[in-house]
């Protein structure tokens, strides 16, 4: 008779693929058996020490190894906001999913549909972070409004460098990055083939991706539209970039 314990445990994989993962990959090979141990063995939650060492002691011979691998995982799942402690619980410390991990383990992307926007913080731009992330955690038709807070962030930040604040949007970044004239974003070694190459760059991707509606598309997809967002960072801190240089040597 299979132990249905063992059974749920089973889905984890073991100690080599564990070994080859990063924690952001074993936290989400965690949640199918999170669910499962919760619904149906311990509904107030896992003690975190416990569950990973019952893994370890299912899934390897090297428990210790093992247990320490899987903690890894759980610590990644309680940054990301998909497992919170359980108040109710007294006597020891409980982690249960909190709403968004519920979501999470029924996703394709389930730590970028819970929380990925709180990992993804140290690649977005702090203006983008602060613009979008709300958008994007919300999720569904909000990933629309995290794409165009993101590009609005670059518009608002060149509006400010360029001087060109009352400009169309449509015209913004040809202007701002012409290298006959306004050479503010421009730093003086810039070549005009590499000053053209970034106006086509920002404006290209500003007007492909800020506003989707109103070319018949929607962002509906967690990974895609956070890729949207640290392109959007990847510009942004370029444009930064070369505004400082050209700076230097000014007094």
């Amino acid at each position: 008779m299979i132990d249905p314990v063992a059974a749920r445990y089973e889905k984890l994989p073991n100690m080599d693929t564990l070994k080859s993962m990063t924690p952001d990959e074993i936290g989400r090979s965690l949640l199918p058996t999170i669910v499962d141990v919760t619904d149906i063995m311990s509904p107030q939650g896992i003690v975190a020490r416990d569950f990973a060492r019952v893994a370890g002691n299912f899934r390897s011979p090297t428990i210790g190894e093992y247990s320490e691998l899987i903690m890894e995982g759980i610590a990644f799942l309680q940054r990301a906001g998909i497992l919170i402690e359980n108040p109710r619980q007294q006597a020891a410390i409980f982690l249960k999913l909190s709403r968004a991990g519920r979501e999470a383990a029924k996703s394709e992307h389930p730590l970028l549909a819970a929380a990925g926007g709180q990992e993804a913080r140290t690649l977005l731009h702090e203006r983008i972070a602060v613009a979008a992330l709300g958008h994007f955690e919300r999720g569904g038709r909000f990933l629309d409004d995290a794409a165009f807070a993101a590009f609005r962030e670059i518009e608002i930040t060149v509006r400010e460098m360029s001087g060109l604040g009352a400009n169309h949007a449509k015209n913004l970044f040809y202007d701002a990055f012409a290298f006959e004239k306004n050479r503010k974003l421009i730093p003086s070694d810039m070549e005009s083939g590499e000053a053209k190459s970034l106006r086509e760059a920002v404006a290209g991707a500003y007007g492909y991706y800020r506003n989707p509606p109103a070319h018949g598309r929607v962002h509906d997809d967690p990974a895609q539209t956070m890729r949207i967002l640290i392109l959007a960072s990847t510009l942004l801190y370029t444009i930064e970039s070369l505004t400082d240089a050209t700076s230097e040597g000014k007094p």
